[in-house]
């Protein structure tokens, strides 16, 4: 149960980057029509281009800097870029929220996409390999919950909140992060990969809620250092003393020779399970990039406003935000009970429905208006239970530490 604890402990805390993630994605949506008017920070309103560039340079931002982002984290580790984020976080919304100018704002909405961009190569690996196998598609499900919930707490605070306030709450959120990010422990596949025996020791107690080093700490220190390569014959003996075990343990561990010389582009490109892998993996993230849920976050009040003009643009964006955040709570509860493939499935058929049933409102007009928005609604709670989750659960299931972020790399 200690060990349950920490690691729940652990993926909440990076669940945070998450949240600062979304809050950033669902931004634009309340803060154009403050910066498109009279009352906006910088003394006169934003042009069009100006606007467009508001919701685009997040996304610009991302991709700058993921394809840097692995290699980064291979020689930083993933708990110094944790950090390294939670702080460029920081610095964004500090900017956003003192800024009186338009080419400000505009650098400091580039900036947050590129913290959000490291953040979300580095947050599920971390939290695999962090966890037991058991829990590991719960906890990487908690990830992906709060970003929806980090989408309903933007729409709440941009309903009921200033603009001001919105980028302070934003700004306090990030500094925040700070702080807890520094109370975690580097994972031990990393420490593993630099040598670091003894620390990938201690880190791998920390996350299992243990003082000692038991039989199956051991054991699964074991199975990391195979999974490096490591040329270690035997570990653990059945009864041998924790003491003499872990000493063992040790010594063989500092005199393995690991495979050094092949990188991980070069393990991914010659490993036809990989390869297998690689496809499938990428061709469900391009199903999350395709399905267009990110466009509607960013754009949720003026899409609403053409779809349902008789309601209320604010009421349709909370209601928005509470279908992906469903979605996101029945992916956690039932990603370890029914398994990833009939998950994967019963969402995308479910979604493949909505979808149909929105297209034929919206070419004969044959229901009342509000099933427009309850189709849209639909849509977004089934497909963030499972099609906008699975993909990344895969990343960190089907490649080996090593190699996981580095597939991240396509999505």
């Amino acid at each position: 149960m200690p060990g349950l604890l920490v690691q729940v402990g652990a993926s909440v805390i990076m669940s945070l980057g998450t949240l600062l993630t979304g809050l950033c994605f669902t931004w634009p949506t309340f803060a154009i029509d403050t910066l498109q008017s009279d009352k906006s920070p910088t003394g006169s309103p934003f042009t069009e281009f100006e606007t467009n560039l508001v919701g685009s340079l997040v996304m610009l931002g991302n991709l700058l800097v993921t394809p840097a982002s692995a290699w980064i984290s291979d020689m930083m580790g993933k708990k110094k870029i944790c950090i390294l984020c939670a702080l460029v976080f920081s610095l964004s919304w500090a900017i956003i929220a003192t800024a009186r100018n338009s080419h400000l704002i505009l650098i400091g909405r580039l900036i947050v996409g590129l913290a959000s961009g490291v953040q979300l190569v580095i947050c599920f690996p971390f939290v695999a390999e962090i966890s037991q196998d058991h829990i590991r598609g719960t906890l990487g499900s908690i990830l992906i919950l709060s970003f929806t919930f980090g989408m309903l707490i933007a729409y709440l605070i941009g309903w009921l909140c200033s603009y001001d306030v919105v980028n302070y709450i934003n700004l306090t959120l990030s500094v925040l992060f700070v702080l807890l990010a520094c109370g975690l422990k580097e994972t031990p596949a990393f420490l593993i990969a630099k040598r670091k025996n003894e620390e990938a020791l201690k880190s791998l107690q920390f996350y299992r809620g243990a003082s000692t080093a038991t039989s199956e700490i051991l054991e699964e220190m074991a199975l990391l250092n195979e999974q490096n390569k490591s040329q270690v014959k035997s570990l653990v003996a059945e009864k041998s003393s924790n003491i003499g075990a872990e000493k063992e343990l040790l010594e063989q561990m500092e005199v393995t020779r690991f495979d050094s010389e092949m990188s991980p582009l070069k393990m991914l490109c010659s490993s036809k399970p990989a390869q297998r892998a690689l496809f499938v993996v990428t061709f469900h993230a391009f199903l999350i990039v395709l399905g267009g849920t990110i466009a509607m976050v960013t754009y949720a009040n003026q899409l609403f406003r053409q779809a349902a003009p008789n309601l209320s643009n604010e009421l349709c964006t909370v209601i928005l935000a509470v279908a992906f955040f469903t979605g996101s709570v029945l992916s956690l509860m039932v990603s370890d009970l029914i398994g990833r493939r009939i998950l994967m499935l019963t969402s995308t058929i479910l979604s493949a429905t909505f979808l149909t049933l929105l297209a034929s409102l919206l070419r004969w007009s044959w229901a009342p208006e509000w099933t427009i928005p309850a189709a849209v609604l639909g849509y977004c709670c089934v497909f963030q239970m499972g099609a906008a989750v699975v993909p990344f659960l895969q990343v960190a299931e089907c490649f080996i530490p090593k190699v996981d972020h580095y597939h991240l790399l396509s999505v």
